[in-house]
C-alpha cells in the first residue's frame, strides 16, 4: 500500500515564457466547433531558440502568423502539427528574452477528442450542452471544464500549470444568450445577423491556462456585493437557471462572510476585480475554481425544501479559497496540488468556525481525519508525490483531507500569530506565481524563525501516519485501570 517509484521530471521544461493570451472565438452549434484565433505574447526562455511547441488536441490549424510589437502586417511562420503538439518555428532563433506576438487561426471540435491525450480526466475541455435546442428538459449551454489538461482541445496554448499570462476572451454568441469568463466584461456590440461579440479582460494577475472558462447559456443573475469596512467593495454575481432565481441569495450568500474569513486568515485582500458564481448542466464535478468565475453542478440550485438537506456551504467556501490558493499562487505541477487542495480544504474548516462554531469545525476536521484514514487502509502515499501514473490519482483523500489537517496541525505547531504570517507573506511574495511546497516552508520558517524542514519532510514527503498501540488492563478491586 505504499507506492514507490523514481522521481520523474513531472512539469516539462518550458522554452517560452507566455505573457498574455487573446482568443477571439465564434462557434458552430450544429456541428459542436470552434472556430477562433488565439494570439499569445511570449518571450524565450532559450539562447539561438529555433523552435517551440504549444499544445493542441484535434484541431485543424488554418494558419500561423507572427504579428509586429510596433507596426506591419503578419508574417507567416512555419509550423508543424502533430495532432497533440503545435511547433513553431520562428523565422529566425530567438535570443533570450526576446519576444515574439503569435496569432493562430484554427478550428476545434473538443467534444470529439475523447481518448486522444492519454490523460487521467480525459474530458472535452468545452461542452456543448443540448446544443440544437431539442430536449425539452435541458437548457442550451455551453462551458468549459480545463483541469487538468483539458483545454487544449479547444485553444492552442501551453497547458500545464507552470507558466501563466493575462487574458482577454472575446466570444461571439447568439444575441438571446449570455455570456460569462474570466476577468470583468469590457465591451458587448452587436455582431450582426443576431449575434453579439463580448469581451472578457483578466489583467490584474496572470493566471494558469487550465483556469481559463467561459459559460454561455440562458441563466438568472442576481448581483450582490462583498463591502469592507474601508467603502471598497467586491462585486458579486449568482449565476442561476431562471427557476431558481429566487433561491440564488439562500444558496451562495455568505459568500460576502466568506471572503471576510479569508482575508482575515491570509491578510490578502481578495486579489480580483469580481466574483461570478455559475451552476450549469452535466458538470463534470462538483465544482471548478476558475479565475473569477467558479462553475459549479446543477445540484447547488435547491429549492427551500431541498436547502434543508444540502446547503453546498462547504462545496461553496472550497472553490473561493482557490482564488488565494491556486489561482493567485499556483501549484507549479500536479504533484504539488497540495498548494490548492490541501488549503481550500484547510479554509472551509476556518470557515465553518466562523459561521457555525468550533465545534462545528472539529467535526468537520474529524470528517476529513477518516476520510483519509480509510483510503489509508489501501493505499499510503506522500501528500508531494512525483510517482504517480497520471496526475488524477492526485486528486484524492491525501490531497484534500489529510493535506488539509496538516495544515492545521502546522498552524498550531506555529501558533496563530506566526501562521497567518506566513501565509500572508506566502501569497504576496509569490502572487502571480507557480509554486512548490517548499516556498510555503520558507515563507513559514522566514517568519517564525523555526527550521520547519523536519516537519515538511515527515508530512508532506513522506507517506503515512502515527499508529499508537494502546494496551489496557483493569485490576479488581484496587480501582486501578491503566
Amino acid at each position: 500500500i505504499q507506492p514507490t517509484r523514481p522521481t520523474p521530471d513531472v512539469a516539462p521544461s518550458r522554452s517560452v515564457d507566455f505573457l498574455s493570451t487573446a482568443l477571439d472565438l465564434r462557434f458552430d452549434l450544429e456541428e459542436r466547433a470552434v472556430i477562433g484565433t488565439a494570439e499569445h505574447h511570449l518571450t524565450s526562455l532559450r539562447d539561438d531558440l529555433d523552435s517551440f511547441y504549444l499544445h493542441g488536441v484535434g484541431m485543424e490549424i488554418a494558419s500561423v502568423e507572427s504579428l509586429p510589437e510596433v507596426s506591419g502586417g503578419a508574417v507567416p511562420v512555419a509550423y508543424d502539427y502533430d495532432g497533440q503538439r503545435l511547433t513553431i518555428t520562428p523565422e529566425r532563433p530567438l535570443a533570450y528574452g526576446e519576444a515574439l506576438r503569435l496569432r493562430i487561426t484554427y478550428t476545434a471540435h473538443p467534444m470529439e477528442t475523447a481518448g486522444q491525450s492519454g490523460l487521467s480526466f480525459s474530458g472535452f475541455g468545452l461542452y456543448f450542452i443540448d446544443p440544437e435546442g431539442t430536449d425539452p428538459f435541458r437548457p442550451t449551454q455551453l462551458w468549459t471544464q480545463g483541469q487538468t489538461e483539458d483545454n487544449r482541445r479547444w485553444y492552442p496554448t501551453w497547458d500545464y500549470p507552470n507558466d501563466k499570462a493575462t487574458l482577454d476572451v472575446t466570444l461571439t454568441v447568439p444575441d438571446s444568450m449570455q455570456t460569462f469568463g474570466n476577468g470583468t466584461l469590457v465591451e458587448s456590440t452587436p455582431a450582426g445577423e443576431g449575434l453579439r461579440r463580448d469581451r472578457w479582460v483578466l489583467d490584474t494577475e496572470p493566471q494558469a491556462s487550465y483556469l481559463t472558462a467561459f459559460v454561455v447559456g440562458d441563466f438568472a443573475v442576481v448581483e450582490d456585493e462583498y463591502m469592507r469596512g474601508d467603502s471598497t467593495a467586491v462585486p458579486l454575481q449568482y449565476i442561476v437557471e431562471p427557476a431558481y432565481a429566487g433561491d440564488a441569495r439562500r444558496i451562495f450568500g455568505e459568500t460576502p462572510a466568506m471572503i471576510a474569513a479569508f482575508e482575515a486568515e491570509t491578510g490578502v485582500r481578495y486579489p480580483w476585480a469580481n466574483y461570478k458564481q455559475a451552476t450549469v448542466r452535466d458538470f463534470t464535478a462538483g465544482g471548478m475554481e476558475n479565475t473569477t468565475l467558479t462553475i459549479l453542478w446543477e445540484g447547488v440550485q435547491t429549492d427551500p425544501r431541498g436547502y434543508l438537506d444540502y446547503t453546498a456551504r462547504d462545496l461553496i467556501a472550497h472553490e473561493l479559497a482557490h482564488q488565494w490558493f491556486g489561482n493567485l499562487t499556483t501549484a507549479e505541477d500536479w504533484a504539488n496540488l497540495a498548494i490548492n487542495e490541501s488549503f481550500a480544504s484547510y479554509l472551509e474548516e476556518i470557515y465553518l468556525e466562523q459561521a457555525i462554531g468550533r465545534a462545528a469545525a472539529q467535526a468537520h476536521g474529524i470528517d476529513d481525519r477518516d476520510a483519509y484514514l480509510q483510503q489509508a487502509q489501501t493505499l499510503r502515499r506522500p501528500i508531494v508525490w512525483y510517482g504517480y501514473d497520471q496526475e488524477g490519482q492526485m486528486f484524492d483523500r491525501h490531497t484534500y483531507q489529510k493535506g488539509g489537517q496538516v495544515l492545521n496541525q502546522l498552524r498550531f505547531e506555529l501558533g496563530d500569530a506566526a501562521w497567518r504570517r506566513g501565509l500572508n507573506h506566502f501569497l504576496t511574495t509569490h502572487a502571480g506565481e507557480p509554486v512548490e511546497i517548499d516556498d510555503l516552508r520558507t515563507s513559514m520558517e522566514g517568519v517564525s524563525g523555526r527550521s520547519l524542514r523536519r516537519f515538511f519532510d515527515q508530512w508532506f514527503r513522506q507517506p503515512g501516519h502515527p499508529a499508537l498501540d494502546v494496551e489496557q488492563a483493569y485490576f479488581p478491586g484496587s480501582d486501578v485501570y491503566t
